[in-house]
């Protein structure tokens, strides 16, 4: 399997599990103490609270929307799954 580029996935519109809410990577940070994973910053798009969350659980989450095509939103500022977001600059 292809090695993932994990700035790639900055953008991008994802799904906690198969039926979860749906959530943007909006930044990618740092390994964990162990070197194994990376911390990723995500937004929830039913409530625009901002969370940390693992890169590792990024990769197996569902992908609704892919960064570089929908640019994360769609043309009326809502997510994927019809949830309405505000975008801010980090």
């Amino acid at each position: 399997m292809a090695q993932i580029e994990p700035r790639h996935l900055v953008g991008s519109w994802r799904r906690f599990g198969p039926i979860g809410p749906a959530y943007q990577v909006i930044a990618i940070g740092d390994a964990i103490a162990d070197g194994a994973d990376r911390i990723v910053k995500i937004r929830l798009a039913e409530t625009g609270e901002q969370i940390e969350y693992t890169l590792n659980r990024v990769i197996d989450d569902e992908v609704l929307a892919d960064g570089a095509s929908s640019n994360g939103a769609s043309s009326n500022g809502a997510s994927p799954d019809g949830a309405r977001y505000v975008r801010d600059s980090l």
